[in-house]
């Protein structure tokens, strides 16, 4: 159901429920799929809020909170698309690799050399 702007609207209506009315296969399935899909959009919506405070937009003008929010979406997608993508898993193994040479170079400082002791023989 389509309403207004355009958006889909899956939620059953406000109100006192209808008569509960037979649904086919088809129908029943097409509502679960739609379902499924509002909870990925949901799921980021709340990932916004907790994790990039989403909700402490306070800007004045309609124009310029959309703006943030848009700003806040594209981080979101750059750090989503960084974990995909086969540049961002090479740039992550190369850094990785780095730490590790970093720390193999510095092993040697860490070990200290034994001191040479004079052993003096009693007779």
């Amino acid at each position: 159901m389509v309403k207004g702007n355009g958006n889909p609207h899956t939620a059953p209506p406000l109100g006192r429920k209808p008569v509960k009315a037979k649904q086919s296969y088809y129908q029943r399935r097409k509502a679960r799929k739609e379902a499924a899909e509002r909870n990925h959009i949901e799921g980021k919506f709340g990932q916004g809020k907790n994790g990039y405070n989403l909700n402490e937009i306070r800007a004045r003008l309609k124009a310029t909170s959309e703006s943030w929010v848009a700003c806040i979406f594209f981080v979101m997608n750059l750090i989503n698309y960084e974990k995909i993508s086969l540049l961002g898993s090479i740039l992550k193994w190369l850094d990785r690799l780095m730490e590790d040479l970093s720390g193999l170079a510095n092993w040697d400082q860490l070990i200290p050399e034994p001191k040479s002791q004079a052993i003096i023989l009693s007779n």
